[in-house]
């Protein structure tokens, strides 16, 4: 990848994502000729998420429910003068339980998610846009509750030099358990700056520059209590030398 680090929200599980960034299951995809371009598809079912301690988990080696993790993309890159360009719709749920750090079962909900993106890579161009829409249903009282994020990419590529611009926000309902009970589960918004500086074809190195405000939440702690998180922000530079395999 161009920059240094993902979109917050879609960070590994391990690094505070949000939402499930890894599955273990089944996963079938194919494209197909539509006009001149094509038509791209796939579908997942694998086992669900769970949260215990404040961290999402994408129980790898046994589901803690009975209920899976199903979903899928339809999407379609497109031909002629518009070639690099792939537009299309996503979209998962499953039902999540929470956890306690002991371990004792403290909420239930119903995760649905709906969703578009876009990507366009072409002519030294590299475009990436993501949107996520939230409907997700606490199980115990049937309360319905909507959330959104999203991001955009943009970078450049000036023979081994690509800078590149991110923008990215997350407004994520505070009453949400889905949210609530993960540790960085509040609303924020991030722009970013950086470079990529190709060394060869397997090296390069990076530096990143960016500016997070977050939202002020009341989250649930290890416990299942809350706990008030005032709005901050922040700063960070960051540099890293990137080896490929």
């Amino acid at each position: 990848q161009t920059s240094l680090s993902r979109p917050r929200f879609v960070e590994f599980e391990d690094k505070g994502g949000i939402i499930p960034a890894h599955s273990v299951g089944l996963w079938a995809n194919g494209k197909s000729r539509l006009g001149a371009g094509k038509l791209t598809y796939d579908t997942y079912l694998t086992n669900g998420p769970r949260i215990r301690d404040r961290h999402l988990n994408f129980n790898a080696f046994t589901d803690d429910n009975a209920n899976k993790m199903l979903g899928g993309t339809i999407g379609y890159e497109l031909p002629g003068t518009l070639s690099g360009l792939a537009v299309g719709v996503h979209a998962f749920g499953s039902t999540v339980n929470i956890y306690s750090s002991a371990g004792s079962a403290l909420k239930q909900t119903r995760l649905r998610m709906a969703g578009g993106f876009f990507g366009y890579d072409s002519d030294d161009w590299e475009a990436i846009g993501e949107f996520y829409r939230f409907a997700n249903t606490e199980t115990a009282s049937g309360i319905k509750r909507s959330s959104n994020a999203g991001f955009v990419h943009v970078g450049r590529a000036f023979g081994t030099l690509t800078p590149y611009l991110r923008y990215e926000r997350a407004s994520l309902d505070p009453d949400d358990s889905f949210f609530a009970s993960q540790r960085v589960g509040r609303s924020y918004r991030r722009a970013v700056v950086g470079a990529r500086q190709m060394l060869d074809a397997r090296s390069s190195v990076k530096f990143e520059i960016s500016d997070t405000s977050e939202d002020s939440a009341m989250l649930l702690d290890g416990l299942g209590s809350l706990e008030p998180f005032p709005a901050s922000r922040y700063r960070r530079a960051a540099f890293q030398y990137s080896i490929a395999f």
